[in-house]
């Protein structure tokens, strides 16, 4: 770990120096991009502190391990304070591996890295090639021709195929090799000379920009989204969303429980028809319900529930469902056809006509009836 980052970080020490468990910077803010970077040689952790040197709101945590390493190691990190996990090649390719939900960067390897290995090569006087994945030699074919007209450059398919082209290299006298960190290390163990193209100053500074600019964006988007979900949650009409089957998924605070088994009835229709209204009372209350299907991919067959108080005189019992007394059915019919013809009087105001066409009987016959009570009270 770099001297800049120890300053900033805290971390216990076992007895292996490999296993180090980093734990959340002591420094860190909101508005802090927290980096884990995880390098497969030294010199590259060096590279990082220079480009992060001008960027006070990055911290940066870094290790060094190669592909092999990081797989114990990973275990003793607490991942979960990091923003981002950098690393190169093989590495990067097994972290992605280990924790794929984790935003994990290869730094990966520029034209400019492979110019810079070319033109080092340049200079030496015996018979060299490189040899890597297509990453890299696709770069040295566009531009060894600008440094050395002898170098010979061989692709591998994968990390296996690498320890027998190497044999087969320094069979044929190759002595020197320029490569990626497995190249390098396997290059060195046969006895060769090695030249490692290292990932330089542009690369990261390019990376480093990329992660500037994203978590710029990600953290603006957050900022309107928390300002029209504060906008919603606080709405003085009660606003909801349910799922295909009348559960509740989000609620304003001004949302009851009461109202919620209203929903629950209506899901139905607004996923049947599209959208459905209707009035009711809640805690003696009136209230106008509208329901819509929300069209989005992200919630299918959900339904979105807008609640408004209204005047009581707009209050309007649906067909079917009159807030009607319970009529007794005690005493005798004269006594049961009594109470039911005065109380959809109550109901329609004393208004015979819309009286008699609920009753389904003729005006003149709803009169009688009103006389004959009346002469008997």
């Amino acid at each position: 770990m770099s001297e800049r980052n120890e300053k900033n970080t805290e971390k216990r020490k076992g007895t292996d120096p490999l296993q180090e468990q980093i734990i959340l910077p002591k420094s860190a803010s909101p508005d802090t991009i927290r980096i884990l970077l995880i390098a497969p040689y030294a010199n590259l952790i060096h590279v990082f502190d220079d480009a992060l040197y001008d960027r006070p709101n990055m911290l940066l945590t870094s290790l060094e391990s190669d592909s092999v390493q990081i797989r114990e190691m990973i275990r003793t990190i607490a991942i979960d304070q990091y923003d981002v996990i950098i690393s190169r090649g093989k590495t990067a390719e097994v972290l992605q591996s280990l924790i794929p939900n984790q935003r994990i960067l290869d730094v990966g390897v520029s034209l400019y890295d492979v110019l810079r290995t070319l033109r080092r090569a340049s200079g030496h006087n015996e018979k060299s090639c490189l040899i890597g994945f297509h990453n890299i030699s696709h770069y040295a074919a566009l531009m060894r021709g600008y440094f050395n007209e002898t170098l010979d450059i061989f692709t591998v398919s994968g990390p296996e195929d690498l320890p027998r082209r190497l044999n087969e290299i320094r069979n044929a006298g190759y002595t020197l090799v320029l490569g990626d960190l497995m190249s390098y290390n396997y290059a060195r163990l046969m006895g060769m000379r090695s030249i490692l193209i290292e990932t330089g100053e542009e690369t990261v500074n390019r990376l480093l920009d990329f992660v500037e600019d994203f978590f710029t964006a990600s953290r603006n988007l957050l900022l309107h989204n928390r300002f029209f979900l504060d906008l919603i949650h606080t709405a003085v009409s009660p606003l909801a969303v349910c799922d295909h089957t009348g559960s509740l998924i989000y609620r304003s605070e001004s949302f009851t429980p009461e109202m919620e088994n209203l929903l629950r009835d209506m899901t139905p229709l607004v996923t049947e028809n599209g959208e459905a209204k209707r009035t009711t009372m809640v805690d003696g209350k009136p209230f106008h319900i509208s329901g819509k299907l929300l069209c989005s991919d992200n919630y299918p067959d959900c339904s979105l529930f807008s609640i408004r108080a209204i005047a009581p005189e707009q209050y309007v019992p649906e067909p079917g469902k009159k807030n009607t007394p319970e009529i007794s059915l005690e005493g005798s019919l004269h006594d049961i056809t009594r109470r039911i013809i005065l109380e959809v009087l109550k109901e329609e105001r004393g208004n015979q006509a819309a009286a008699s066409r609920r009753l389904n009987i003729s005006r003149t016959t709803l009169r009688k009836y009103i006389e004959e009570y009346e002469s008997e009270t």
